[in-house]
């Protein structure tokens, strides 16, 4: 999850305000992208694992993203991410590979159980779908962020 984190950051750096905010060819603005990515794992682990609040800015936006599939605070956006990436940093490194196993992700009317290792996978694949549709959407607009998933080797 880590790696995917410094991939999502090395596809989003150097972006302008404007072009975050913007919707380009289609689909969520790259601001949007970022708030669903971080949000998800801000639901799926701080909310329905620990049984903490989602980050309030996360909890606002998502819905109107949901609503609009736009998103109008990327300074918050970003300050948000870097607060949830904190705690969810905190929380799941001291765990061990039984602790992944043991611990669950309760039950929804759209989700089975599952363990955390499952949720973590998922959001491993999921943020990494999510990296490559910024990449390839910023290298069309020429900001060449290169390739991705980066230096995947390492994380091997």
């Amino acid at each position: 999850m880590f790696d995917t984190w410094d991939n999502a950051d090395r596809v989003y750096a150097g972006l302008t305000e404007v072009d975050a905010l913007k919707k380009h060819d289609g689909g969520s603005s790259f601001a949007g992208t970022l708030l669903h990515i971080t949000a998800l794992m801000d639901f799926h682990i701080n909310a329905r694992v620990r049984s903490k609040e989602m980050h309030p800015l996360f909890a606002r936006q998502y819905q109107q993203f949901w609503q609009t599939g736009q998103a109008d605070d990327w300074p918050g956006i970003l300050a948000a991410v870097k607060e949830v990436r904190a705690s969810l940093r905190a929380y799941l490194e001291p765990l061990t590979d039984a602790d992944l196993e043991r611990i669950k992700f309760p039950p929804t009317y759209q989700w089975p159980e599952a363990t955390l290792r499952y949720i973590l996978y998922r959001g491993v694949t999921h943020n990494y779908f999510h990296i490559g549709e910024v990449a390839a959407k910023r290298d069309k607009l020429g900001h060449k962020v290169g390739e991705y998933p980066g230096p995947l080797a390492d994380a091997m």
